[in-house]
């Protein structure tokens, strides 16, 4: 990855007041999210985030992508096996259900990345926040609430956000919409690896991001 990149504010510190992102402004941030991940899971590299959410999501010049938080990650497994063995560590809303159910020493994958990101993905979707809790009981998780309109493009702009107006192509926000699906799936085998995840965002909605480096800092 090139580096540094100007480190700015969060992506927590978007989204509302009179200028909310442009649809390009959010697919740039996740195609640089997904690529910042997609290089951190090279066989090379072999590292699992395990923090991924808006908080660690740093925004420099023209919205290019500097994830922070790297001082929570952890070596992803090796010799074969399939996952590592670790403390549980993430923010409510955003942790891979599978990773959390594995008991108090957590069976870890790059898959819990992908669960995360497909949150942020919803996120930068829809402008909701992970959790509502004046919705329902059983949808105030942003996954259970976008079930509902995420399999459906006649749906699906009940679910888009309305600050966005008519800047978006509604097959294209629905290709992201399915995408959003896999990564959340709750079984890990069913999320794509990150690298597919860029491929598909670059063929959907290509937009020009600056490759940036990521930070050792933690949260």
């Amino acid at each position: 990855m090139k580096g540094p990149c100007p480190i700015g504010p969060s992506l927590n510190d978007f989204g509302g007041g009179d200028k909310p992102l442009s649809w390009e402004q959010r697919i740039k941030i996740a195609t640089g999210v997904a690529r910042a991940l997609a290089f951190l899971h090279t066989p090379e590299n072999n590292i699992i985030h395990r923090v991924i959410k808006p908080a660690v999501i740093l925004l420099g010049r023209e919205f290019n992508v500097k994830l922070s938080g790297l001082g929570c990650s952890r070596g992803g497994p090796t010799d074969g096996a399939t996952r590592v063995s670790t403390q549980l560590m993430g923010t409510a809303g955003y942790i891979d259900p599978v990773y959390a159910m594995t008991g108090s020493l957590c069976h870890l994958d790059a898959k819990a990345d992908v669960y995360a990101f497909g949150i942020v993905m919803l996120q930068l979707l829809s402008g909701l926040k992970v959790f509502d809790h004046s919705r329902p009981r059983q949808k105030q998780h942003l996954v259970s609430f976008a079930s509902g309109f995420i399999t459906d493009e006649n749906n699906l702009r009940g679910f888009m956000d309305p600050k966005l107006g008519n800047q978006y192509q509604l097959n294209h926000a629905f290709k992201l919409a399915k995408l959003c699906q896999m990564c959340v799936s709750h079984e890990g085998y069913l999320r794509p690896h990150m690298q597919t995840v860029l491929e598909v965002l670059e063929r959907i909605a290509p937009v020009q991001v600056e490759a940036c480096s990521v930070s050792s800092a933690s949260e």
